[in-house]
């Protein structure tokens, strides 16, 4: 699986769909298959099981070399109190995009 580098953090109605919609035209971005990749972040990675890690990293099999930048969009993150702290958990060097 490509790391991820850039998490879009959102709330309901904040048109993340929309900028997900617009980030996956980018020859160069690829982004989550879905949205809201069935709320991993509720826990701590460490806490996944077998089956999310892989329904995970399915969500990004479609990420290529020529990808400079891959993302996923949460749009419930800013709702989550540890979305934040266990994304940086799992990648210290991600981005968070609020």
């Amino acid at each position: 699986m490509a790391p991820v580098r850039f998490y879009v953090l959102g709330a309901p109605r904040s048109a993340t769909h929309a900028l997900r919609s617009y980030l996956a035209q980018h020859p160069e971005i690829a982004v989550s298959r879905s949205v809201e990749t069935f709320d991993v972040w509720h826990r701590p990675p460490s806490e996944w099981t077998r089956w999310q890690r892989q329904r995970y990293a399915a969500e990004f099999g479609h990420v290529r070399a020529h990808h400079r930048a891959v993302g996923e969009i949460f749009p419930m993150g800013l709702f989550s109190p540890l979305a934040a702290r266990h994304i940086l958990d799992y990648d210290s060097s991600a981005r968070a995009i609020v």
